[in-house]
């Protein structure tokens, strides 16, 4: 194992953190990609307070986060560029201007994540693929509690999913395509509960709560649904859009 950092107390740095690249962030890591048997592993890790990110790993595979404070960091609490095999557990990322960032990466797996009160969102996945998201509470965000955008591949399941009173949608997926979305709560959102627009390939919707929102659900220039007709039915049996203005809004 390459690398390896267990109960590590990096806050409240301005310029200089355990490992400090220029604009503050306290773990940097960059361009390390694990032979076999080997992966960059962080646990017990709280990276808080610091004038840029609370962790950035730019390119690499097999990257692991477990057990991780990164709050109130001037750009994001952990931000993952150009990567294979990512996965996040027991994050909590408030405060920050966005708190999880990962773009252009692959097989992305986030489980136990609080998300919340991000000067932009809780969290934002930019043209990655493979991407399974588990028990997310990402609320009160100034704009989206999820963010994916230009992406392929995408699981949004768990009933502890909770996106709620963020200032505009809940969940918000542009551009993006093969999509699942199961046991979701999305109340309260400035916009939307949740926001699908130039999508395609809607695989799944289900079990859905996006009530007190301006939209339910609000679906613009979708493509196709993996289901049909049957995906009409299906969200009409188990999706609550109650005390909407307006329920959904769709162009199918």
């Amino acid at each position: 194992m390459f690398m390896y950092i267990d109960c590590s107390n990096a806050k409240d740095n301005g310029q200089l953190g355990i490992l400090a690249s220029n604009d503050g962030t306290s773990i940097f890591v960059e361009e390390y990609t694990p032979g076999a048997g080997e992966s960059i592993e962080l646990k017990e890790i709280t990276a808080s307070g610091n004038g840029g990110k609370g962790i950035a790993i730019e390119g690499g595979s097999d990257i692991s986060v477990n057990s991780a404070v990164v709050n109130g960091n001037a750009l994001a609490g952990i931000s993952i560029g150009i990567a294979d095999k990512i996965d996040l557990k027991n994050v909590k990322a408030e405060g920050n201007y966005r708190g999880i960032v990962i773009d252009n990466s692959h097989e992305i797996n986030l489980k136990e994540i609080d998300a919340n009160a991000n000067g932009d969102s809780g969290i934002f996945i930019y043209g990655s693929q493979n991407i399974q998201l588990k028990e997310i509470r990402g609320s009160g965000n100034i704009e989206y509690g999820i963010w994916i955008e230009t992406s392929d591949g995408i699981s949004v399941i768990n009933i502890n999913t909770v996106v709620t009173g963020n200032d505009f949608s809940g969940i918000f997926l542009g551009d993006s395509k093969n999509i699942d979305l199961k046991n979701i709560m999305a109340n309260g959102n400035g916009d939307a509960g949740i926001k699908i627009g130039g999508a395609s390939n809607m695989e799944n919707m289900e079990n859905i709560e996006a009530n007190n929102n301006r939209f339910g659900i609000l679906m613009v220039d979708v493509g196709s649904y993996g289901y049909g007709r049957d995906f009409e039915m299906s969200w009409k049996r188990r999706i609550s859009l109650d005390g909407n203005n307006d329920k959904m809004d769709s162009n199918f």
